[in-house]
């Protein structure tokens, strides 16, 4: 039983390993050009990623955790449900939007 448990434990990715062959693959067959080629493709990608990613945060404030927010005050204020049972039903609602949007 310990030595499985041992096995499972030893399957972890090495990534600096991943990324010393990479960067041995990429110098061998390139050189330095090829080096400065990766580096500015690997930036260029991580920007791409965080520029969508922030640009779905922001569609989800605007979208969802906004609207709700008001949709649950006005309603827990002009009827008798309390803001912390209609707010789950108000995200709910505006995230069938978002999808319905995008």
């Amino acid at each position: 039983m310990l030595d499985s448990l041992g096995n499972i434990t030893n399957l972890g990715i090495d990534t600096t390993g991943f990324l010393t062959d990479g960067y041995r693959y990429i110098y061998e067959r390139f050189g330095t050009v090829g080096i400065v080629a990766a580096a500015i493709l690997l930036v260029s990608l991580v920007i791409l990623l965080l520029s969508k990613l922030a640009k779905i945060s922001f569609n989800l404030f605007r979208f969802v955790v906004l609207p709700s927010v008001v949709v649950a005050f006005v309603v827990s204020y002009f009827l008798p449900f309390p803001f912390d049972r209609v707010l789950p039903i108000a995200v709910a609602i505006f995230s069938v939007v978002l999808l319905i949007k995008g």
